[in-house]
């Protein structure tokens, strides 16, 4: 497994290949990617590496016979070949006047640095509908609690539908040193951590699902029936992670629960 291992203030691109994602959901996330219509979210809390994952995502499948566009506020990381556009979210020209702009492009993928309110959301799920793959972000607590976000932002049922192809929920948690193995060293600067694991979940919706939240089923029904369809709880994810000798119990219990 491949870890993430970066600093806040650390610019530096880091492939999707060394995110730390396990071997399950990055064969999700590469399979989701790959589509050429739909929506990838990244959920999660301030912090967590939900705009790092989508640009890795995004360099994965840039290629001269794509085009790409993105939306940010701001604009995080530079990537060669794709056209990356300032928006100030706050403005009059936020991120859904701005997609609908973008769209009579045509482009083949978009990238919308945050969904924050109805409208954006809206044009993202209609835009994914008709032939565009759009990456973006959201503030939720899961996987499964991402879907409630969007219905409390007031998008419909049958626009969520058949039109998300993944959502990965995830937080970075601190790696134990590799180097003295939590007992504290000069290459950690004393305090029995360097860099961070990224620990996370990923939600692809079966049509079991999609009627289940059709029908707004309760929030266990429709984790138990994303558990079905192959979805590893965050928790487990950091557990085996902890089995491994990566993270402590501790940080598990600090960042996830």
């Amino acid at each position: 497994m491949l870890i993430l291992e970066f600093q806040l203030s650390d610019k530096a691109f880091i492939p999707i290949e060394q995110l730390g994602f396990s071997v399950h959901d990055q064969t999700r996330i590469n399979s989701a990617s790959k589509k050429a219509q739909g929506v990838i979210i990244t959920s999660g809390p301030t912090g967590s590496g939900k705009t790092t994952t989508l640009y890795a995502i995004l360099n994965s499948i840039n290629s001269p016979e794509l085009k790409i566009i993105t939306l940010e506020d701001p604009i995080e990381y530079h990537l060669e070949g794709v056209e990356q556009s300032q928006i100030r979210a706050d403005s009059k020209f936020g991120f859904a006047q701005a997609l609908k702009a973008v769209l009579r492009q045509d482009p083949n993928v978009v990238m919308i640095g945050e969904i924050r309110d109805r409208e954006t959301a809206e044009v993202a799920f209609e835009a994914a509908l008709t032939g565009h793959l759009v990456l973006t972000t959201m503030h939720a607590t899961s996987a499964t609690h991402t879907f409630i976000r969007l219905l409390d932002l007031g998008v419909k049922t049958n626009l969520l539908s058949g039109s998300i192809n993944l959502i990965i929920n995830q937080r970075l948690v601190r790696r134990i040193c590799p180097n003295c193995h939590g007992t504290k060293c000069e290459q950690c600067h004393y305090i029995g951590y360097k860099g961070r694991v990224a620990v996370a979940e990923t939600l692809v919706p079966s049509p079991d699902f999609e009627r289940a939240l059709i029908a707004r089923r309760d929030f266990a029904t429709l984790v138990d029936l994303a558990k079905q369809n192959g979805m590893k709880p965050i928790l487990e994810d950091g557990e085996e992670k902890v089995k491994s000798g990566l993270i402590t119990q501790e940080e598990v219990g600090r960042v996830i629960q």
